[in-house]
């Protein structure tokens, strides 16, 4: 009879501990087996959990600390439903009831093939310095993976092929294994021998039903499907993929939002590095310069509920460094050990003490600045899958690519045909013109180029024009701008690249401004296509320096007949404000940094995402430019005073412009996570709402704001908020009104409005036609009815605004209606649609 052993507090979905004790007439509804404990080599009793709310992540944590697994080993672990097949996602929420029986296996997810070589095919984890790697698994994880491999195999999980090999080494395990079991037990082999018989199970052949889509978008622009048979399984496949790459990536990113684990989104917020050692927290204070009040938040590497401060005390030989402990309680609050305040959250800890003193061992510092965790940056927390360099870099930023050498392409002046103006830049004069190549056969082939050339009054700049055409010219991606070359005749200093048809993005913007196609998902589409060309370039270490919408081109308009989207890419930086005088700086803000304002040689990829977050609030104003109305005293005072652009109304949107432009460069997110965060608002919860609901309006905005924002016309729609309407029934995509006109008329009742064809009728007919259809089952009803409560909803948000009249007539019940949460009118009104659409 298997023991079990009682775990007295559920979790619920917070995170926290829920305190009530496990009493004797509680069931057990949950059960996590294990294959070895800190206790026990064998016999192992499961983990028994009393009905309540359970996070994955927070289980994990649990059972890792039953088996002695420390915070560094955890992120290899994993929960499995042998039942379905399926692993659980770190955030997913287990509700059980008192009828519920759900049993989870304690699991190694990922495996290291080299985890115990010598040679070159060895994986490690990264060390601070040469010779420092450490191993893959410490004794409790070897122990417990050697466990688990056993099951797998004594109980047929192994798919083994039928080679002579595979089968030799199969029967050498067996026998180490029964000669452990014999020393255990203190008995001879062959008693041992007598007990036990050895197979091979052969692999099931059974097929599976596949209708789940999970898509992969590969950095290269294509995108990898795969199909599963159920949302569990495709949830499955994601969190491993997404924890696969925090092993051997990037270990504080989340390629999805589905299943980020809650820890890491608490760290996220609070600039908190994972598990790291004491060795590898100096590491980063001494390449940082051991700045005074610079320090490192660190969770314990072997501890769960501990965190250290990690600081430089002293100067130059001098120097000590201190560990100040922060524990985490029982109920979840956070204490700096020796002080008596306690913190809901790592983050407001540390917004406290950053404006106080603190004084440990006689010595008095303060927590200033934090420092904090770089995108791909190399720890223990890494796992090396191969022999690379062995020394560890602090962060890839620092290793800038090789590509300082000018190098690019000499085209001749009797090659180049100038036409007519396109424009004028800062310090260039844009033509379009004609480029005539000799063929191979003697046959002249013409190209349509734009032509760029350097204004004499500003030759002192040329260096600089020329850097900028030879980084670009050695440069490949579809979304940078091919340069073909540079051409100096006499005192003319002229770059050549390839023609666009469309010309600048901030002048699309405003002559489309009022189109109906330029709408708010053209608008992300083209922010996540620039934001793929500046990861680009952070993975080359290259600092653009002039990302703005006047400097996007745009390639190709959207064809949505075809299916095309709009194809944008980014041009030249030009000169570098690096060499440009202050005055022009302090005209070029919002774009320019504000560390680049004090000191232009600052120029760093973080500065770059800082200007993509003021470009994509001027794409999505419609290219608008941000503070037009301010003379540069002002802009200067904008910077001084910390201020932000006019926030828009859409919360997602505006949180992702606001971390790209952190007043704090190193907390700036990486374009990875910007990519994310931009897939993500194309994928929004059902709701429905309109631009001016999203974007602030001209009336509404602030001193400090241009009033770029418009407002739009009531009924005018984006089609990314139109999901839902598709749902409903909506055919023409292309119609930004659809089927709200059918809102308008049942409201108003006027008697001359043209609204979409609509086959089945109404629903009352409908469901009086159909009572005894299979097909009309409760599932259908419950649809029904929960897009009836959003068209409610819709109504009762606008009954203010634009005199629609509340269908609950009752005085009594409107008032209490409008008093409701949102939450709480969405249950109330799906509840009175149920009634509306049960017969």
């Amino acid at each position: 009879m298997d023991m079990e052993t009682a775990v007295c507090e559920p979790l619920y979905q917070n995170g926290d501990v829920h305190h009530e004790e496990l009493g004797p007439k509680q069931p057990t509804v949950l059960r996590i087996h294990l294959y070895h404990s800190s206790q026990s080599d064998s016999n192992c009793a499961p983990l028994c959990y009393p009905p309540g709310e359970y996070v994955t992540e927070q289980l994990i944590i649990n059972t890792a600390k039953e088996c002695g697994v420390s915070p560094v080993y955890c992120s290899l672990f994993g929960l499995y439903k042998e039942d379905e097949r399926v692993w659980l996602s770190p955030n997913h929420v287990l509700h059980l009831d008192e009828t519920a029986n759900e049993s989870l296996l304690f699991r190694i997810r990922y495996y290291f093939p080299g985890w115990y070589s010598c040679g070159a095919s060895r994986a490690y984890r990264y060390g601070v310095t040469k010779g420092s790697e450490s191993p893959i698994l410490d004794d409790y994880a070897m122990s417990y993976i050697f466990a688990q491999w056993r099951s797998d195999f004594v109980n047929g999980w192994v798919k083994l092929s039928c080679a002579h090999e595979v089968q030799e080494e199969c029967l050498g395990m067996a026998v180490l294994d029964m000669m452990r079991i014999a020393k255990e037990k203190q008995c001879s082999p062959l008693d041992i021998y007598n007990d036990i018989r050895y197979y091979i199970r052969q692999a099931s052949k059974e097929g599976t039903n596949m209708n789940r889509i999970v898509s992969i978008n590969r950095q290269d622009g294509k995108t990898l499907e795969l199909v599963f048979s159920s949302s569990m399984e495709a949830l499955s496949f994601v969190s491993l993929i997404d924890g696969y790459y925090r092993l051997t990536t990037d270990a504080h990113h989340y390629l999805c939002k589905d299943v980020v684990p809650p820890h890491l989104l608490e760290a996220i917020e609070s600039y908190c590095h994972g598990p790291i050692s004491m060795e590898f927290a100096i590491s980063k204070l001494r390449k940082s310069g051991n700045q005074r009040g610079l320090f490192v938040l660190r969770c314990s590497p072997k501890d769960f509920n501990k965190y250290f401060l990690t600081l430089a005390v002293g100067a130059y030989e001098d120097v000590e460094y201190k560990h100040c402990l922060i524990t985490r309680s029982e109920n979840g609050d956070y204490n700096l050990s020796g002080t008596k305040k306690n913190f809901r959250r790592l983050k407001e800890l540390l917004k406290c003490y950053q404006k106080e003193t603190v004084k440990s061992d006689g010595v008095v510092f303060q927590f200033s600045r934090c420092c904090s965790p770089k995108a791909k940056e190399k720890s223990s927390l890494l796992v090396c899958r191969s022999h690379r360099g062995l020394e560890v870099p602090l962060s890839s930023s620092l290793q800038r690519h090789n590509i300082s050498q000018m190098v690019f392409h000499k085209i001749k002046k009797e090659d180049l045909d100038l036409g007519e103006s396109q424009g004028q830049g800062t310090f260039t004069k844009i033509f379009k013109g004609i480029r005539k190549e000799q063929g191979d056969y003697g046959e002249t082939h013409k190209t349509e180029v734009i032509v760029k050339v350097l204004d004499k009054a500003h030759r002192n700049y040329s260096e600089s024009f020329f850097e900028a055409a030879s980084m670009m010219s050695q440069l490949t991606h579809k979304h940078l701008v091919l340069t073909y070359g540079i051409c100096v005749c006499g005192e003319e200093n002229i770059m050549v690249q390839e023609y666009v048809k469309f010309g600048s993005l901030d002048t699309y913007l405003r002559k489309n401004k009022n189109s109906i196609s330029v709408n708010i998902l053209w608008k992300l589409e083209v922010a996540k296509q620039l934001a793929w060309a500046m990861l680009f370039l952070e993975e080359k270490n290259l600092a653009h320096g002039n990302v703005c919408a006047k400097n996007i081109l745009l390639i190709r308009e959207e064809d949505r007949t075809l299916g095309n989207p709009p194809f944008i890419k980014l041009s030249d930086p030009g000169i570098s404000i690096t060499v440009l005088p202050r005055e022009i700086l302090v005209e070029r803000i919002p774009w320019v940094p504000p560390e680049c304002i004090l000191d232009p040689k600052s120029l760093s990829l973080a500065s770059d995402k800082w200007s993509f977050g003021t470009t994509l609030w001027e794409i999505c104003s419609g290219g608008e430019k941000p503070l037009a109305n301010m003379d540069s005293s002002k802009k200067h005072l904008f910077y001084e005073n910390r201020h932000q652009l006019s926030a828009p109304k859409w919360t997602e949107l505006a949180n992702l412009i606001n971390s790209c432009m952190d007043y704090e460069p190193t907390f700036r997110p990486s374009f990875r996570a910007i990519i994310r965060d931009l897939n993500s608002l194309f994928c929004p919860d059902y709701e429905i709402v309109k631009e001016s609901d999203i974007l602030p309006s001209r009336a509404g905005s602030s001193a400090l704001s241009t009033g770029a924002f418009q407002n739009e016309d009531l009924v005018q729609f984006e089609e990314r908020h139109l999901i839902f309407l598709q749902q409903l029934g909506k055919v023409d995509t292309n119609n930004p009104v659809g089927s709200l006109f059918l809102f308008y008329y049942f409201v108003y009742n006027l008697c001359s409005i043209v609204s979409e064809y609509v086959k089945f009728g109404s629903l009352d007919t409908y469901l009086r036609k159909n009572k005894n259809s299979i097909s009309v089952n409760i599932l259908w009803k419950l649809e029904v009815a929960k897009q009836l409560a959003w068209a409610m909803l819709f109504l009762v948000r606008n009954s203010n605004k634009s005199g629609i009249t509340m269908w609950v007539c009752e005085p009594e019940l409107t008032k209490a209606f409008s008093s409701f949460t949102h939450r709480k009118r969405r249950i109330w009104l799906m509840g009175m649609c149920v009634q509306k659409t049960s017969f």
